[in-house]
């Protein structure tokens, strides 16, 4: 402990240091730039948060963003319903399931080790009227398999939700009825795989929207994992309720083990606001947003990632006209960042982090749309180091064709900087545009 004297004179360093960092921050903030970089952190950047003590982010590397899309190989114009990013063919590298919508073929495209993709399984995935999509390895082989939820036309006609079960050879077999999931009249939208009950199993959550043509219930489902052969409808886990989601389109519910306590918790952005369903030791599920500080907002999509290096998930979410950050301590959430009084990220439809610098703090993608005619420049936002500031990426390579849809994030090439999946396929208004895939890489800028 340091005495009377020493503590104010600390106080005086630490108001110099507070005021030159944030002058720093402000001229940076506001002064246009094509590339981009994070100031290796000082002593004073050190901090202990309430829930371990954090240690400075490693040296950041300035970047540059190009469109590398045509180059990899999956440079298409189409509509689209999200994506999932993962490894199929166990290679170690990130392969991309375009599942399209509107009675569209869906694409798997594998990664050649060299960041450059080739579809496979071409004919497999035959047309459908598909929304969400998730993967897991439902039966233990090893292998990753494909479930996407389906619409039902408004519930004006029956329908089947997907299966695809990877098979020994890498095709794909639609198991949907064998394994449970045959569900002909609700009414399909966003899913994701969840350890629900401790089982070390993927059970699946499903999200119904509630609106239908005939006014009968469609509530969200959880089905469990019977031992990788099946799975069985579990109302008993309390996720069972009438939501809506409206224009919500690839933006899955988020896992994650909110507050350390081993066992995976659930967010679903819904029309009505955030739900975060605390995961009671695999007995159910208890809605708890109010109590950990979050769900004030409605928030168009939100994604997690730990910000400020604590090893606790933090929160980010985008309204339409703000992008905001919470940061986790001890799993409740506080505000730590706002774009308020910043430039505002107008029009945001979906979010994605990833450390585009390379260090070991990551970034925030803001993919902007509109429901008019534009489809305005996207955003990214550079972490300070502790999540509480950003600083804005201009220059970064977007599109003024189709709508925006959704981004997630994908290191394609290997070189340890997260690059991201930009679909720009809404189905907006009465005619929907199509519009292309694109892929926003990052690489170290030239000096």
């Amino acid at each position: 402990m340091h005495d009377r004297p020493g503590a104010a004179f600390a106080v005086v360093v630490v108001v110099v240091v507070f005021v030159a960092v944030n002058s720093f921050l402000y001229f940076g903030y506001y002064s246009p730039t094509t590339t981009a970089s994070t100031p290796a952190p000082t002593e004073a950047t050190i901090r202990t948060s309430g829930n371990t003590s954090v240690e400075p982010a490693t040296a950041a590397t300035p970047v540059t963003a190009l469109d590398k899309a045509a180059e990899a190989g999956i440079s298409e114009t189409t509509q689209t319903r999200g994506a999932i990013i993962d490894d199929f063919n166990n290679d170690g590298n990130p392969d991309i399931f375009l599942p399209r919508h509107n009675e569209k073929t869906a694409h798997l495209y594998t990664n050649n080790d060299s960041g450059h993709f080739t579809e496979i399984a071409q004919g497999t995935f035959a047309l459908s009227d598909r929304h969400g999509c998730d993967a897991a390895d439902v039966n233990g082989d090893g292998l990753k398999d494909i479930f996407c939820s389906t619409g039902a036309h408004g519930a004006s006609i029956p329908k089947r939700n997907e299966l695809w079960v990877q098979q020994p050879d890498r095709t794909f077999v639609d198991q949907a009825e064998q394994y449970g999931f045959f569900d002909p009249f609700s009414r399909g939208r966003l899913n994701t795989f969840i350890n629900a009950d401790g089982d070390n199993r993927p059970d699946l959550f499903i999200a119904n929207d509630a609106e239908r043509y005939d006014g009968l219930p469609t509530p969200n489902q959880l089905f469990t994992n019977q031992g990788g052969t099946g799975f069985r409808s579990a109302p008993g886990f309390g996720l069972e309720r009438e939501m809506y989601y409206g224009g919500l389109t690839g933006n899955n519910p988020s896992v994650a083990d909110l507050d350390k306590d081993g066992w995976q918790d659930l967010l679903v952005a819904t029309r009505s606001g955030l739900l975060v369903y605390h995961n009671e030791k695999g007995n159910g599920f208890t809605e708890v947003a109010a109590s950990v500080g979050l769900g004030l907002e409605t928030p168009v999509d939100v994604t997690l990632a730990d910000l400020n290096g604590d090893d606790w998930p933090d929160l980010i979410e985008v309204l339409s006209n703000e992008l905001r950050v919470f940061l986790n301590t001890n799993g409740t959430f506080s505000s730590a960042f706002s774009t308020m009084r910043r430039p505002l990220p107008s029009y945001a439809v979906s979010v994605a982090a990833g450390a585009v610098k390379g260090n070991d703090r990551p970034d925030i993608y803001v993919l902007r749309g509109d429901d008019k005619d534009a489809n305005p420049p996207d955003q990214v936002y550079l972490n300070n180091g502790n999540g509480t500031d950003f600083t804005h990426m201009s220059s970064i390579p977007s599109t003024n064709k189709g709508q925006a849809e959704f981004v997630a994030p994908i290191d394609y090439d290997g070189n340890g900087l997260t690059d991201f999946l930009v679909l720009n396929g809404a189905e907006t208004g009465a005619e929907p545009e199509p519009g292309p895939v694109q892929l926003i890489a990052f690489f170290p800028a030239s000096p």
